[in-house]
């Protein structure tokens, strides 16, 4: 054993040198903390003791078939097309199934417990584990940048949504622990998911209006400008959902008691049945969003955007605009710190989590939410006035309609995935604010947890008796004449650094794909050769996609075409053939260049309008 633990520390050391830390922090601490040891009565096992009791990891007679049928009990497919977080390694018995059965599933593990690991190391041979072609990933430990790393790795190379395959004891050994671990997975599949539907559906076009944008913001105060304007007032976010209808008369007879914030397409609803409101919240990207202000003139409603909306809307929309920041937005984040910005809100899946924001920021301290159905009641879209009044249009096909809520009657309303998804985002936005009061007078729609249902007559009985002018904000943002924005002072010179940073991705792109054809030459007639170019590729194309300006603007914008590209690597990456190797790399690393190179052009050209305004 110990010729086996000797073995793997050295391999750790040379081969994977944070764990290799980890193990030796864990080695060199007292040994009166130590929890596990290796059994061998009468096989293999692990040994878990504590202060109140002992107990084994694996089954004490047979574990190959403890496991076996541990894995059955999930019932998966064997064509299954996704991946598996395998939580928990022990002695690596639950492994032989999983590989056995799923050969061509991607393995991502996550070891919890270092002592267990520890334990493993004195049989197992980690050098053969680390370089199974399934195994992906192996992560040890449950620091929070362990935990981490292990993340960032599953959201870029992983096939999300996962599967997860948990040993069964490790919820004994932290419970606490494994539904920390279940929370911060379920985020990423969600946000990975909504991430490739938004760009399948909007496609860069976020980007390209960041870019356009620009040239206003840089002409247009920002929220910090209205910041605790209106400090203890009651605010309402009116959606465009069909129970909006029902609150209008309240709305109209105390418009100037309640800062009313339109969320988005909903100020066509307002406008319609007769409630202006005093401000307008925007952040869609696309051009149905645009069409609301094109059909329109709401120029007298002052509008906050955020920098991803759909350009034509503020060429539209050009008076009485302020401005602020998502927290996520890599490619303006090299234009603006937003660390220094307490304007810089969480990034929301619809406008009404920024409008919230939008309200606390401004000052108020109870928000009432309606015509935010989060669902479709009686399978309806809209209120009434919305642009898709026809119909047809205005009622949700049975098809879409997969999901449930309860409604706030205690029955049930039908609803989509995202739309299910959107509402469990505004819960947790309003979670983040517990010392805010918030109201749900949406009556048609759904429960929404940490905003009590009431109707907005009793939600309003307690407006403050303070007279607030909700008017002046049209007033405040006239008068401020922002001549050039001190957010962007160097946007001229981050845009010519970004253009030389683009031009040199796309000659390096050239010269690799120049180099995986010679690649190809050598790998049948030269292997050492092959080996030593190959060595030059991966150098070559480290320097790109290590450089930030590519992490925060090429791979967000060729987000589509880099998740196939990260969905490959890891296969190339363990091949080794030679041969093989270089041709799919040459297929699947040449495509990219290709597309890169054709991308560059366009995105050049939207920095160089940009470097031309500011000049």
């Amino acid at each position: 054993m110990e010729q086996v633990f000797d073995t793997n520390l050295v391999y750790l050391k040379q081969h994977k040198p944070s764990i290799y830390t980890i193990v030796m922090d864990y080695l060199n601490g007292p040994e009166a903390g130590r929890a596990f040891s290796l059994v061998s009565d009468p096989v293999l096992n692990i040994e878990h003791r504590d202060s109140k009791e002992s107990f084994l990891l694996h089954s004490k007679y047979d574990p190959e078939y403890e496991c076996e049928r541990w894995l059955d009990s999930y019932q998966l497919d064997t064509h299954i097309e996704t991946d598996f977080v395998v939580y928990g390694l022990g002695l690596t018995y639950h492994l032989a199934p999983i590989l056995e059965q799923f050969p061509n599933v991607k393995l991502f593990i996550y070891e919890p417990e270092v002592g267990i690991f520890v334990e493993a190391l004195k049989v197992v041979d980690v050098a053969s584990l680390f370089s199974y072609p399934n195994i992906a990933y192996i992560s040890v430990g449950k620091t929070k940048d362990v935990l981490e790393k292990y993340i960032n790795y599953l959201y870029y190379y992983g096939k999300l949504p996962v599967r997860v395959l948990d040993i069964p004891i490790y919820r004994t050994i932290d419970a606490p622990f494994f539904v920390v671990f279940l929370k911060v997975l379920e985020k990423i599949n969600v946000r990975k998911l909504f991430k490739q539907g938004f760009h399948q559906f909007f496609g860069n076009q976020m980007f390209i209006n960041s870019l356009k944008n620009i040239r206003h913001m840089i002409q247009t105060p920002s929220l910090d400008l209205l910041k605790s304007k209106f400090k203890g007032s009651t605010a309402i976010i009116a959606g465009g959902g069909p129970s909006l209808q029902y609150d209008i008369e309240y709305m109209k007879q105390h418009r100037d008691e309640i800062l009313i914030i339109a969320a988005g397409s909903s100020v066509q609803s307002l406008v319609y049945l007769g409630v202006i409101p005093h401000l307008i919240v925007s952040m869609d990207p696309g051009i149905a969003n645009a069409n609301v202000f094109s059909r329109t003139n709401f120029n007298n409603i002052p509008l906050l955007y955020m920098p991803q909306i759909h350009h034509e809307i503020i060429e539209e929309h050009s008076e009485n605009n302020i401005f602020a920041y998502y927290n996520n937005d890599s490619m303006l984040n090299i234009y603006v710190d937003y660390d220094l910005k307490d304007y810089a809100f969480e990034p929301t899946y619809s406008v009404t989590g920024t409008a919230i924001q939008a309200a606390i920021y401004m000052g108020a301290e109870h928000v009432v939410l309606t015509g935010q159905d989060l669902s479709y009641p009686d399978k309806k879209v809209y209120s009434p006035g919305a642009i898709h009044i026809d119909e047809g249009i205005n009622t949700k096909p049975d098809q879409e309609l997969t999901e449930t809520v309860t409604n706030v009657f205690g029955g049930t309303n039908p609803t989509t995935f995202s739309m299910k998804k959107t509402l469990e985002n505004i819960e947790q936005i309003i979670g983040q604010f517990p010392e805010i009061a918030f109201s749900n007078a949406s009556s048609k729609g759904a429960v929404i947890a940490g905003a009590e249902y009431m109707e907005i007559s009793q939600a309003m009985k307690h407006i403050p008796y303070r007279s607030y002018e909700f008017d002046s904000i049209k007033k405040l943002i006239s008068e401020a004449r922002v001549e050039f924005h001190p957010d962007f002072s160097e946007v001229r010179s981050k845009t010519i650094e970004i253009i030389e940073a683009l031009n040199e991705f796309k000659r390096i792109a050239k010269s690799v794909q120049n180099d995986l054809k010679q690649l190809l030459d050598y790998s049948v007639s030269n292997e050492l050769k092959a080996e030593m170019l190959l060595r030059k590729i991966e150098n070559k194309w480290a320097s790109v996609v290590t450089h930030y300006i590519f992490i925060n603007v090429v791979s967000e914008w060729m987000a589509l075409e880099l998740y196939e590209y990260d969905q490959t690597i890891l296969d190339i990456s363990n091949e080794t053939d030679i041969s093989k190797k270089a041709m799919s790399l040459s297929e699947m690393l040449g495509n990219f260049c290709e597309k890169m190179s054709e991308v560059i052009l366009i995105m050049r050209n939207e920095f160089q309008a940009l470097l031309e305004i500011t000049s």
